[in-house]
């Protein structure tokens, strides 16, 4: 049974980063909510929201948050934009809106996919609807995951064939071009460091002792050097 009060409705949204697309941003899936919303007269608590998180994955923390409060009992509705933002795992996906919901009187509201649990799952007044769609719509959506994950492993691939740099962050003893981020130039401080590492270890002197001089130098770390670019790097 979902329970009849919505006063308690929340928002999930979720956006990855390999998909950017403006109709599935952050933005927009709170106003195709809010919409269905204000349509049902169903008030929008609070939303939680994971940015940057694949829907392969389900320990992101909004969602996790999310579960959490449903299983205190703070949470009766939850409504997503489509069952993609939910997740893109067809096992995972459906245990959730088939078992985790359901057990804890929550209804669960996908807007673009019009379903809606408050009907449930397996109702036998329309049994080609939601019971067979939804599972294709969550299988469907796994698959695209895996196709959007293999797209974008390629593109890296050819990128790094091509000389270009695809990192975040440019290598210690690099900086990225200001004309091209794509593109890695010798950084003229770092790279005194770089060449003084080289020719230690050229001469015979161990890794220990090579920390040992660097700290003894006040050398900043790979990690500290970005934080303090004006360090002197005199050897």
């Amino acid at each position: 049974m979902f329970r009849s009060s919505t006063a308690n409705a929340v928002g999930y949204v979720r956006l990855s980063v390999a998909n950017q697309e403006e109709f599935n941003s952050i933005q927009n899936q709170k106003f195709i909510i809010e919409r269905w919303g204000d349509q049902h007269q169903i008030p929008i608590s609070h939303y939680y929201i994971d940015n940057g998180f694949s829907g392969q994955r389900f320990d992101r923390p909004a969602f996790q948050k999310m579960i959490e409060d449903i299983l205190a009992g703070k949470v009766n509705c939850v409504i997503v934009k489509d069952l993609s933002r939910l997740g893109r795992d067809y096992i995972t996906t459906g245990y959730y809106i088939e078992v985790i919901f359901p057990a804890n009187g929550v209804r669960f509201v996908s807007v673009n996919d019009q379903f809606d649990t408050i009907d449930g799952i397996t109702n036998q007044e329309h049994p080609y609807s939601s019971r067979i769609r939804v599972p294709i719509i969550n299988a469907f959506n796994e698959q695209t995951s895996i196709e959007i994950k293999k797209k974008v492993e390629a593109t890296l691939d050819m990128k790094a064939q091509q000389g270009t740099f695809i990192g975040p962050r440019a290598p210690f003893g690099y900086q990225k071009s200001e004309s091209n981020h794509d593109k890695l130039i010798p950084d003229p401080k770092a790279a005194i460091v770089v060449r003084k590492i080289f020719e230690l270890a050229a001469n015979g002197t161990g890794m220990t002792a090579i920390v040992r001089y660097l700290n003894e130098k006040n050398i900043p770390t790979p990690i500290q050097y970005p934080v303090i670019l004006a360090a002197s790097t005199e050897i």
